[in-house]
């Protein structure tokens, strides 16, 4: 239920109270929330995720969950980022990106 709840959160753009559900409540994660997540740019919440340790995804139902590392997490947001890149939906040129940070 707090999973359901969180991912309620998180879609209406209420980042800070998933985050303090995440740190005190008891939550069962997968790879889904986690790329949803990214894909959000919520890097909060998966902050929060990792540093209260909750970073164990179920992978199978009736499985033991599999403790995630940094490593996998970086991997994920670096495919973001690099797919991105490929088409083209991201400004890789800080020239650019600094006068438009500028004009505002």
């Amino acid at each position: 239920m707090i999973k359901r709840l969180i991912n309620v959160l998180l879609a209406i753009g209420e980042q800070k109270l998933a985050c303090w559900f995440t740190a005190y409540y008891e939550i069962n994660i997968d790879d889904s929330d986690i790329k949803n997540a990214i894909k959000k740019e919520q890097y909060e919440w998966l902050n929060y995720v990792w540093a209260f340790n909750k970073n164990w995804i179920e992978e199978e139902e009736g499985k033991a969950p599999v403790f995630v590392k940094m490593d996998k997490l970086f991997g994920w947001i670096g495919d973001k980022y690099s797919t991105m890149v490929e088409e083209g939906t991201i400004d890789t040129n800080l020239n650019i990106m600094e006068e438009k940070a500028r004009e505002r």
